[in-house]
């Protein structure tokens, strides 16, 4: 499992670079929020990537869902089906916080 991601483009803020992201791989325009945790990932035993999560908020609905190239898929999951997706325990935090942030 994937999620939205990239690397900063020179003199670009974190947050202008994940919106950046996020409009260029799921079509979707957002306000970056907060940031949410950061934590060191280990992809292989000799490369790691530092993580950080930020909420979001969409600034408009989403009436379907599209991805581009760099992606396989895309959806739309329950709190409870992220709890057993694959992906690092990290993003799955990250989530739990964000909608515990928000209330919803």
């Amino acid at each position: 499992m994937g999620t939205p991601g990239g690397k900063l483009e020179t003199k670009e803020s974190p947050e202008i670079c994940l919106a950046r992201e996020i409009e260029e791989e799921l079509m979707l325009s957002v306000q970056v929020d907060q940031i949410l945790d950061c934590w060191v990932y280990s992809i292989t035993p000799t490369v790691s990537v530092l993580i950080v999560t930020y909420g979001c908020n969409l600034k408009q609905p989403v009436s379907s869902l599209q991805y581009s190239h760099e992606h396989k898929a895309v959806g739309l999951f329950s709190l409870d089906e992220i709890l057993f997706i694959e992906m690092p325990d990290g993003y799955k935090k990250s989530i739990l916080h964000w909608v515990n942030l928000k209330g919803t």
